[in-house]
C-alpha cells in the first residue's frame, strides 16, 4: 500500500491515464471488499496480477475504451455498463502466487502469445464524500489480442461503446 490517500474503503490506490486526456493522470482504488472476496475464494493469481501488472502497469495502458456493449446493473443503476472504462496493454510478464497461506512467493513468467491485459474500472462521476479517487478497479484479466489494433482486446469494436484514445 503505497498511497497515503488509502481509506477504509480502499486497499490500494493507483494512477492511470485520464480517460479524457492520456497525458493527465487520475486515481483509481481497489476496494478492500474486493481483496477480501478474493481471499475468501482462494483466488491468489488475480492478486498476484494486481501487484505485478495492474499496480504499476495501468499507468502505461495503450488504449482506453468506455462502455460495455452488454447490460450491467450496479447498486440499482441499470445503466452501469456506461460507467465502465476499459484499459488495455501488453505486459511482457505475467504473475501468480506459488505456495500456500502467507508463505506465498510472487512468481514471474512469460504470458501466452497473442494476449493483452485489460483492467475494468467503474468510473465515479460524482465522487463519494472524502474520496480522492476517480473510480474503482473492478476486474482485470488476460484476453486475446485484436488482429488489427495491437494492444487492444479482440473484437473491441463489438465489446465496447467507444474507443477513447490510443497511444
Amino acid at each position: 500500500m503505497r498511497e497515503a490517500a488509502i481509506t477504509a474503503l480502499y486497499f490500494d490506490v493507483v494512477e492511470a491515464p485520464s480517460p479524457i486526456d492520456p497525458s493527465q493522470t487520475v486515481k483509481y482504488g481497489l476496494r478492500r471488499a474486493t481483496v477480501q472476496a478474493f481471499g475468501r475464494a482462494g483466488w491468489k493469481t488475480p492478486m498476484a496480477q494486481f501487484y505485478g501488472i495492474v499496480q504499476d502497469g495501468l499507468i502505461s495502458a495503450q488504449h482506453a475504451f468506455r462502455g460495455l456493449n452488454r447490460p450491467m446493473c450496479y447498486e440499482n443503476n441499470m445503466e452501469a455498463d456506461q460507467t465502465i472504462l476499459v484499459y488495455s496493454w501488453a505486459p511482457s510478464i505475467d504473475y501468480e502466487y506459488l505456495g500456500e497461506g502467507v508463505a506465498c512467493d510472487l512468481a514471474e513468467f512469460k504470458p501466452s502469445p497473442g494476449k493483452v491485459f485489460v483492467a475494468l474500472v467503474r468510473e465515479e462521476k460524482i465522487k463519494q464524500e472524502n474520496s480522492q479517487t476517480d473510480g474503482t478497479i473492478e476486474k482485470w484479466n488476460w484476453v486475446r489480442e485484436d488482429s488489427e489494433l495491437r494492444g487492444a482486446p479482440i473484437d473491441w469494436k463489438i465489446r465496447y461503446a467507444e474507443k477513447l484514445w490510443s497511444r
